[in-house]
């Protein structure tokens, strides 16, 4: 049976219609899987920022250590037994030629008081007896010295090549009897006690922990922390005390400044 040109003609219209129509359907029903995924999506997200922000204020509300929240406080206690744990006495920081040694900004002035008389200046140690000793700061100049040239890293993120000159700190100590078996820790503090830091034995025994006195071949300037100053590239400068007044040797772990600031007390890196 044979179709008359009205009636193919109809069944060609309705045929293109069938067609135009199936990719309009297929486009309608990728729109809507797509906004099923973006709306799925942005649950997700924002589910987890809620649960961000819900962890961020109960910590924030907790009750406080040192200025900042328990829970922080005790990932820093964390960071520190690893790092204590890996730590490695024999493992020396990277040296550099001494040419490389650059100028380094002035940076900290807690505990460096304007009318600071350098010409009366001594450095006063004490045994965990609580024994006091005092040195010159010739006396200690007349101990063998060593320099390096190495790495100063600030907390804040910059860091310079530095040339040091000084006497090991470990050397010092035991040249003159301060330590003991179980002195665990060294406290540091500038002679007006506004800057004070805290020590761990390890790297105070450390070949590269130095008390200097030079610093890129001149002597200390006050603003770096004349006549003497602490220096340990095993530390962030926060730990590299300078103008040290003060000296203990204890057995337990001292106060630190910027520990009590809500810092790390360990400080190292």
């Amino acid at each position: 049976m044979k179709m008359n040109n009205e009636e193919k003609n109809n069944t060609d219209d309705n045929s293109l219609d069938a067609e135009k129509k199936e990719p309009v359907e297929v486009i309608d029903q990728i729109k809507k899987e797509l906004n099923k995924k973006i709306l799925i999506n942005f649950l997700i997200v924002a589910s987890i920022f809620v649960a961000i922000f819900a962890i961020f204020t109960s910590i924030n509300n907790e009750k406080k250590e040192d200025e900042i929240p328990k829970t922080l406080r005790k990932v820093h206690e964390f960071n520190e037994k690893v790092t204590k744990a890996i730590f490695d006495p024999n493992k020396m920081a990277p040296l550099f030629p001494k040419e490389k040694g650059e100028d380094m900004k002035p940076n900290g002035d807690i505990g460096m008081n304007e009318d600071f008389d350098i010409s009366s200046w001594e450095l006063n140690t004490f045994d965990q007896k609580n024994n006091k000793k005092a040195f010159s700061i010739d006396k200690i100049k007349a101990m063998p010295s060593i320099e390096m040239t190495t790495e100063f890293k600030c907390v804040e993120g910059w860091s310079k090549i530095v040339n040091w000159k000084g006497v090991k700190l470990k050397d010092f100590l035991e040249k003159n009897n301060l330590i003991e078996k179980d002195s665990n820790y060294i406290y540091l503090e500038t002679p007006d006690k506004k800057y004070y830091v805290g020590l761990d034995i390890e790297t105070a025994k450390h070949e590269q922990t130095l008390l200097a006195y030079e610093m890129n071949g001149k002597p200390l300037t006050l603003e770096h922390g004349a006549p003497l100053r602490l220096v340990s590239p095993l530390k962030y400068g926060i730990k590299q005390i300078k103008r040290i007044g003060n000296i203990k040797v204890m057995t337990e772990r001292p106060k630190d400044y910027w520990s009590e600031q809500g810092y790390d007390w360990y400080a190292g890196h």
